[in-house]
């Protein structure tokens, strides 16, 4: 856990949800495949923010997780957070370490793949789901990117096209 002060939150985030050697977030060339651009999220606050449309299992029948995450509490000295099975937790585009910058990167196709729990340090019933991906196609007008997806992706590997 660390307690993050950034411009639009302050609490304390859970780093392991994401190892990040292996990027929650990386931008991809639709060709080479290699990573060009890598996020620097630095870990989530975790919670059933919103119940999920028929869960896979029984469900709590009220949200189990409901912290801020010691919103304004630096000194907490415990912490309990997670996502119940049949909830779910969002975060908007533009929190802190979310974004890719695309400075430098020419017109093209470009693949965003997006992981979560890549290590495993979360029980999940499966982890087939952990990673997704579009594809998309950069263009810059008066150098401003201009992002169009073209497909989305379940099997990152065959989002190439």
């Amino acid at each position: 856990m660390r307690y993050v002060v950034s411009p639009d939150h302050r609490h304390w985030h859970y780093l392991s949800f994401d190892r990040y050697s292996l990027q929650t977030y990386e931008l991809r060339s639709a060709s080479k495949g290699a990573p060009l651009v890598e996020d620097q999220k630095t870990g989530f606050c975790l919670g059933d923010r919103y119940p999920v449309k028929n869960p896979v299992q029984a469900a709590p029948t009220e949200p189990v997780f409901t912290s801020r995450c010691g919103l304004t509490r630096p000194g907490k000295l415990t912490m309990r957070e997670g996502i119940s099975v049949g909830y779910g937790d969002d975060y908007s585009a533009f929190l802190e370490g979310q974004d890719l910058r695309l400075d430098g990167l020419p017109d093209g196709r470009y693949v965003l793949v997006h992981r979560v729990n890549a290590d495993r340090g979360l029980k999940e019933l499966t982890y087939a789901n952990n990673a997704a991906s579009v594809l998309l196609d950069l263009r810059w007008q008066n150098g401003q990117p201009s992002l169009r997806v073209l497909a989305r992706c379940r099997d990152t590997a065959d989002c190439h096209r």
